[in-house]
């Protein structure tokens, strides 16, 4: 059995383990049993605003959703410009690698998981 895990390579785990526990050094708790409901509540409601053109002469109730929704999105980059902030840096080597000897001990440390949870899915299915 193959987890998502197991199917990265070495600097994929690297990069994937170190975004993790970015968000725990720098205190993102975005992600926690709390906040998460609220701000997929919140990304679900700004997809409700969001503008969707062709709207001319629909009211108030209209204008003012197109409004919110452009305030809304304004706030966070767009994906685009995140990916061309990022393009445009120069290449760095990794800080942080992972050699083939210890992937290989790390699968083989996970071997008992990805067996048992092969067995549950399978069980399921």
């Amino acid at each position: 059995m193959c987890s998502p895990w197991g199917a990265l390579n070495g600097p994929a785990r690297v990069a994937l383990l170190g975004h993790e526990l970015g968000h725990f050094v720098n205190g993102d708790v975005r992600r926690g049993p709390v906040t998460q409901p609220a701000l997929t509540m919140l990304g679900n409601a700004a997809d409700l605003f969001r503008p969707r053109g062709g709207s001319d002469g629909g009211g108030l109730l209209v204008m003012v959703g197109e409004w919110l929704g452009h305030l809304a999105s304004w706030t966070p980059p767009p994906t685009g410009l995140r990916h061309r902030m990022l393009g445009a840096r120069p290449w760095q080597d990794p800080a942080v690698t992972l050699t083939e000897a210890r992937a290989a001990r790390l699968d083989a440390e996970l071997a008992g998981h990805y067996e048992r949870a092969g067995r549950a899915l399978s069980w399921n299915a």
